[in-house]
């Protein structure tokens, strides 16, 4: 068995919404839908499976911010996408431990989102001011904001 369907065959377990697309028309071969509580468990693995993090971003939509992970494993080019609505406590834990590299993705969408991500070891501000905490500017006006199903196309 191909390492790629040992890991389709994990992530459905575990996952069964997950999303496979064999030609990676969107960029990604695979999309798993999580709900917070899910995303060390996802990244562990992942990990597991020699996946590296890519990019962790965050988009302002409504009702709220929504999370979206990339992982990639080189060998094979093989790219899989999570993504997450932030719960309305707006705290998510972290992946730093597991992805050393996540602590700084992280950082920054705590700093511009204004989310907040639980047992991390340094959530501190990247490039604002302590008189600018809390501004999040890259979050959109009400009236500005338009709905998941309209900016993410899964």
């Amino acid at each position: 068995m191909h390492h790629t369907d040992a890991l389709i065959i994990a992530l459905r377990t575990v996952f069964p919404s997950i999303t496979v697309s064999p030609e990676a028309e969107r960029g990604w071969h695979a999309a798993i839908a999580l709900a917070a509580e899910q995303i060390p468990g996802a990244a562990s693995l992942l990990f597991e499976h020699g996946l590296a993090l890519s990019f962790i971003t965050a988009v302002h939509v409504r009702p709220r911010c929504e999370l979206v992970y990339h992982f990639v494993r080189w060998e094979d080019a093989f790219r899989i996408v999570l993504h997450l609505p932030v719960p309305e406590n707006n705290t998510v834990p972290s992946i730093a431990e597991i992805y050393h590299g996540a602590a700084w993705h992280e950082r920054e969408i705590g700093e511009f989102f204004g989310i907040v991500f639980s047992n991390h070891p340094g959530l501190k501000p990247l490039l604002l001011t302590r008189e600018e905490k809390g501004l999040c500017p890259l979050l959109r006006s009400d009236s500005l904001l338009q709905s998941r199903e309209n900016v993410l196309i899964w």
